[in-house]
């Protein structure tokens, strides 16, 4: 039995949306069809060319062999979108076929806009053929309002172990115009892996690109760079730089060029690089494992990699360096005038190459590093700047540790050495609010790095630094009156997992709810008790939900969070599809309750014991004993 929200007399989030066509594609079908889901078209590309502003094109499971060149577009509000058909996986595989000189993805999208392509697996697209790239999803020339959600791309691959010329990328965005930007591209919630990628990225935007969210990927397993936004490499004549976008909540790992013939086999991939963009947010990623991992740097003399942030993220365990900003040599631009802060970073520089965590390379001017922990392994490296040429930066309120101590650890500051902690200080001007001390990690053995309540680096940061409304745990920033150093902000949590069902947008059929209406979802939380805000609404999601815990049935809720409801019933995070929920409470009994602003609130028959290490399911769609009271759910079958 299964138990859902009574629906309100008036739902205007759940509005029939008229002109709305629905076409289907199968292995099994003929494009002489009408596309109906019971005569469907055969290949996606036929779809391509035929659907219009508005309609839904859904892929059912199986094998396509083929390249699809999107050759319609959408208008605002009426995207066309090309997804999987429900819980099916379609496949695009490019098995024997050539990669051609241009339109050259899987999916090859060019001067096309209000486009969404999500659900798909694309493998398998490979060559050897020098100056010809295979990619899994290309955008380009002044393409705009683009959504690639939910895919899976791997073994996209050029295989000649050429010094240049070899290029590959799993989804690949150039802006080519010099008049028109590329803008408004989602790339969201994918999964890259087993690229091999000669000189190239997995996942880049470059040229000519604005106004772009790159969140809840996840890269790994490939042999250059991960995610990277590029300017000034000719992309486009003018205004040829990736600017004013997000780069928020990805995982990257396991990501090293040492056996990259491009690259002569030496470290130099980056888990996500800025090389010559500008206004650009790095925020509340993890990068593990790559060879170095956030870079801020340009590679072309007399132009700047500017104004970025990057905040809240955690950085361990990278091969040669954590963090690191500035020229590669004294040939390339400079980084000027970005943000450094609330990260921590842990046991990088595994190779033991005496960068450290901080690497300053040459030409960084007017930046800021603030607030974050640094950690090194027993090199004991913190931070490394060898260039005079270095000015006008602001480095203050850090907590550095190393295993060898305060006075036996090092600080390269524009090519001086410092061993000790004081001298160091005394003699840079850098962190006299810093310290050193070992931050209290909770289990670093199982790269747990939130702090233990006696962590000394809780309550002593720069609350004026731009360190974002959220930790890297998406709860709030500044927990107390005080910032805490670091990427996670100190407090006491519950975990809970829950599910409800909402009867406005419930499907009989599916059972499941309808999340077609994703677009109309606030990209702010409506409830004034948690206006948390998302950079866009993850697929799948119904809309936003109020979580909220009661000590007693009839008092005030002691914790309130916002949250999205998922199409299959879960009360998800941010990104959409993680099940666990963490409420700003001590450990405890309480009474669940959950508001939605266009059905009634239900709350939980009893006091459901919550607690910070495990967390609890409690499932309102398993019965009626599930609820208080008698008002507020219905049976549904």
């Amino acid at each position: 039995m299964k138990i859902k929200l009574f629906i309100l007399l008036f739902v205007l989030s759940f509005e029939i949306i008229f002109g709305q066509t629905n076409y289907y594609v199968s292995t099994s079908g003929s494009d002489s069809n009408p596309g109906t889901i019971t005569q469907p078209w055969k290949t996606i590309q036929h779809a391509a060319n035929t659907v219009s502003a508005g309609d839904y094109v859904y892929v059912r499971g199986g094998q396509y062999n083929e390249r699809v060149t999107i050759n319609v577009s959408g208008s605002s509000g009426n995207f066309i979108t090309f997804q999987n058909y429900e819980n099916e996986n379609p496949i695009i595989d490019g098995t024997g076929l050539t990669v051609p000189p241009s339109d050259n993805g899987l999916f090859f999208i060019d001067n096309k806009s209000y486009i969404i392509i999500k659900g798909f697996e694309l493998r398998n697209y490979e060559t050897s053929q020098k100056d010809i790239v295979p990619a899994g999803v290309y955008i380009t020339g002044t393409s705009n309002n683009i959504e690639i959600r939910n895919c899976v791309i791997h073994n996209i691959k050029h295989t000649a172990p050429l010094t240049n010329g070899s290029d590959a990328h799993g989804i690949a965005v150039y802006g080519t115009s010099a008049v028109s930007s590329i803008n408004n591209i989602t790339i969201d919630g994918n999964e890259l892996y087993d690229l091999v990628l000669g000189s190239s990225e997995a996942l880049v935007l470059n040229g000519n690109v604005e106004q772009f969210t790159v969140s809840n990927n996840t890269v790994h397993d490939i042999n250059n760079i991960a995610i990277d936004c590029i300017g000034f490499e000719g992309t486009a004549l003018s205004n040829d730089q990736a600017r004013n976008g997000n780069i928020i909540d990805n995982l990257v790992y396991n990501v090293t060029s040492i056996n990259n013939p491009a690259y002569r086999n030496s470290y130099g991939a980056d888990g996500i690089y800025i090389d010559g963009g500008t206004n650009i947010i790095i925020d509340r990623n993890i990068v593990h494992n790559a060879d170095v991992g956030i870079e801020l740097a340009s590679e072309h003399k007399g132009k700047a990699t500017s104004y970025v942030t990057v905040r809240n993220n955690l950085v361990y365990e990278n091969n040669i360096a954590g963090i690191s900003m500035g020229g590669y040599d004294t040939l390339r631009g400079s980084t000027e005038n970005c943000t450094v802060v609330n990260n921590t970073l842990y046991n990088n520089d595994t190779q033991h190459e005496y960068n450290g965590e901080l690497w300053f390379q040459y030409d960084v001017r007017n930046s800021v590093v603030k607030n974050n922990i640094f950690y090194a392994n027993s090199q004991a490296v913190l931070i490394s700047n060898y260039y005079t040429e270095n000015t006008n930066n602001t480095v203050d309120y850090n907590l550095y540790y190393s295993p060898t101590g305060a006075n036996n650890s090092t600080w390269v500051w524009k090519n001086n050495e410092y061993f000790e902690f004081s001298t160091y200080r005394n003699n840079t001007g850098n962190d006299l609010h810093g310290l050193f001390s070992n931050p209290m990690f909770v289990d670093v053995n199982n790269n747990d790095f939130h702090l233990q309540s006696n962590s000394p680096a809780i309550n002593i940061g720069d609350n004026s630094v731009d360190a974002g409304n959220y930790d890297l745990d998406k709860m709030n920033r500044i927990e107390n009156t005080t910032i805490d150093l670091g990427s996670y902000e100190y407090r006491n949590i519950v975990l809970l997992q829950t599910k409800i069902f909402l009867e406005g947008p419930y499907n009989s059929t599916s059972h499941q709810m309808d999340a077609n209406l994703g677009s109309n979802v606030p990209k702010t939380s409506p409830y004034s008790e948690d206006p948390r805000t998302v950079n866009s609404i993850p697929a799948d999601v119904v809309d936003w939900v109020l979580v909220q815990l009661r000590t007693t049935a009839n008092g005030t809720a002691v914790t309130s969070h916002s949250a999205f409801i998922n199409k299959d019933g879960r009360i998800v995070a941010d990104d959409g599809t993680t099940g666990e929920i963490k409420l700003n409470t001590a450990e405890g009994n309480y009474y669940i309750v959950i508001k939605h602003r266009n059905h009634l609130a239900i709350m939980s028959a009893n006091a459901v014991a919550l607690n910070s290490t495990t967390s609890t399911l409690y499932d309102f769609t398993t019965g009626s004993d599930k609820y208080y009271g008698t008002g507020g759910s219905k049976q549904l079958e």
